[in-house]
């Protein structure tokens, strides 16, 4: 059986490009790669930026361990 994937998948693999966390680029890669790479480009420039790059522009707190 085939996986299909839809739009909504590709945004949230390249959403993953705007979390605090080890980007897992083989993921996105595997997603994007079903995709006409105009449409890749054109998703994450027009779709998921524009609603996720906030999160790059906060710093990330830091952790105070109080023993």
């Amino acid at each position: 059986m085939e996986l299909i994937l839809n739009e909504e998948d590709l945004y949230v693999a390249h959403s993953d490009l705007f979390v605090d966390n080890e980007v897992d680029y083989d993921h996105i890669a595997s997603v994007a790669k079903l995709f006409p790479t105009s449409y890749v480009e054109h998703a994450l420039f027009n779709y998921v930026a524009p609603y996720c790059y906030h999160n790059a522009l906060i710093p990330v707190p830091s952790v105070l361990l109080l023993f």
